[in-house]
This record gives structure tokens, C-alpha cells and sequence, in this order.
């Protein structure tokens, strides 16, 4: 499973890899053999905008 995780330009590397963290813990309890890439993005730089904000 690959995805991109747009996060707040103003995010630290260290909070948006507790999220990463966190997402990919969600998802292997889910699925357990699964294999996660999560590229992080900054909100300005993501290619499609308007996606669903993190906090």
C-alpha cells in the first residue's frame, strides 16, 4: 500500500513521522501482511489539492 500524506508545511519532520507512525501501525493491525509507503508532503506542494486535512 503507497499513498501520499499531505501534512501542514509548517510540521516538523519529527510530528509528521509520529503520524506516518501511527497510520501505518492502524492499517498492519487491519492487515497484518501488509507492506506501507507513506511519501509526506508539504500543503503546498502537494499535486492535488483539497484533500482531507490532518490535525
Amino acid at each position: 500500500m503507497q499513498f501520499h500524506l499531505v501534512v501542514p508545511g509548517s510540521m516538523s519532520v519529527a510530528e509528521s513521522h509520529e503520524i506516518c507512525d501511527r497510520i501505518e501501525a492502524a492499517i498492519k493491525a487491519d492487515v497484518p501482511d501488509a507492506v506501507v509507503t507513506i511519501h509526506v508532503e508539504p500543503e503546498h506542494k502537494a499535486k492535488h489539492p483539497g484533500g482531507v486535512p490532518v490535525v
